[in-house]
Formats: structure tokens, C-alpha cells, sequence
């Protein structure tokens, strides 16, 4: 055996692996999927947001697989017409507060009507 023996695995070697690792389960931390229904944060929020920004559209995902941790939010509101990115997320986020102190990450996106 060389030393690049070693290190460098044959041909047929990473075919059999290859096989292998197509049989293994994608670990669900992997799979990214939202939950057909709704959470009672994520309602929450969806009132908060509906309700305190006079929003059209509220589209809320949990991107965590359904544990309620990571949240992927779009606004759409008149109020944010003339306001910067910065001045509507701050907006979201006066609106949202008690509920974004329970999640660990929240990807928030807003558009002006």
C-alpha cells in the first residue's frame, strides 16, 4: 500500500458507498417542510400583523419543520408606502415582539402596497 492508496478510495469503493448512501434516510433536520396547519404563534402573529398594519397579504412559514422556532414572514401593507426597509421591519417587529422573544430565528420580508 502507498501513502495515496490510503487516502484516495478506488473506484469500485465509491461506487459501493455511493449505493450505501442512497438506501440512508434523510435526517429530518435536514428536510425543510411547513405544517398544513397553523400554530396558535403563528395565529397570533397573523392577527397582530393583519390587524396592526392594515396588512393585504400575511404569509407566515415555519421553517424550523414544524417546532415553531423559525418563522419565514412577507408583509404587504399601505402603511409601508415612503418608509425605508429598516422603518418597516421595525414596524413588524414593535408589532410582533413577545412572540419573536420565544423563536430562535425569523426571516422577514415587506413590501409597500
Amino acid at each position: 500500500l502507498s501513502f495515496w492508496n490510503v487516502l484516495l478510495p478506488s473506484p469500485n469503493m465509491l461506487r459501493h458507498t455511493s449505493r450505501l448512501l442512497q438506501r440512508v434516510p434523510v435526517p429530518l433536520s435536514r428536510v425543510s417542510f411547513s405544517t398544513s396547519s397553523s400554530s396558535d404563534r403563528e395565529k397570533v402573529m397573523h392577527a397582530k400583523l393583519t390587524q396592526g398594519l392594515g396588512a393585504s397579504q400575511v404569509d407566515i412559514v415555519d421553517t424550523s419543520g414544524g417546532c415553531g422556532v423559525m418563522y419565514q414572514i412577507l408583509v404587504v401593507s399601505g402603511q409601508f408606502k415612503g418608509k425605508s426597509v429598516l422603518e418597516q421591519h421595525k414596524l413588524v417587529n414593535s408589532l410582533i415582539k413577545d412572540e419573536i422573544k420565544e423563536i430562535h430565528g425569523l426571516s422577514l420580508r415587506t413590501r409597500a402596497e
